[in-house]
């Protein structure tokens, strides 16, 4: 009798075992499948993704030299300014946007205007979500201080420094020492042709 009973329980176990070892071999093939299909058939969106997530491009504004007369006095150099900028595609619109308008001190009818500025530049495409969009520019000095010391709070807001051409004797000498700025849209209308 117990001979009949070892048998029945050595069966029962060998059937389990079998169960189980499938179990296992499925699951295993189900791991493999999906590593071949995030390695090698997903494998180029994922490595564009992760390049996306490392590297951040950030435009940085130029300085130029400072240009003297013959008695060394400074005609034209350069000032520090700080302009304010976002990324929206990693700001949060319902926490950190306020914090940022009161910390500038923006109206409201401009914030309004910058706020639907960042959605558009959500809506538009990932690619515009993760660049910068200026703010404002040339803030004070007590503005950058307290975006600085809340950086961390504030993700997505970047205070970048820009150099600001400055003439200490204000207009004498323009004719020769030049000017830079962007160019209006009605110059470019008239000029465009020229390779503006």
């Amino acid at each position: 009798m117990t001979s009949i009973v070892q048998r029945s329980e050595v069966g029962e176990f060998r059937r389990r075992y079998r169960w189980m070892v499938l179990l296992v071999i499925v699951t295993f093939l189900a791991l493999i499948g999906r590593l071949v299909q995030l390695q090698l058939v997903e494998g180029d969106r994922h490595r564009a993704a992760a390049r996306r997530n490392i590297i951040g491009e950030r435009g940085l504004a130029t300085t130029r030299g400072v240009i003297r007369d013959a008695f060394g006095r400074v005609l034209a150099a350069n000032r520090p300014s700080y302009d304010v900028q976002v990324v929206p595609a990693f700001i949060d619109m319902e926490k950190t946007w306020p914090r940022v308008v009161r910390l500038m001190g923006i109206g409201a009818a401009e914030a309004a205007q910058l706020r639907q500025t960042i959605l558009d530049a959500r809506a538009r495409s990932e690619s515009r979500a993760r660049q910068q969009t200026l703010l404002k520019v040339d803030v004070e000095r007590d503005v950058v201080a307290k975006l600085e010391t809340l950086a961390a709070e504030l993700p997505g807001v970047e205070v970048a420094p820009s150099p600001v051409r400055y003439f200490p004797y204000g207009e004498l000498g323009a004719h020769f020492i030049g000017y830079m700025r962007e160019i209006d849209p009605d110059t470019l209308a008239r000029t465009g042709d020229l390779g503006y």
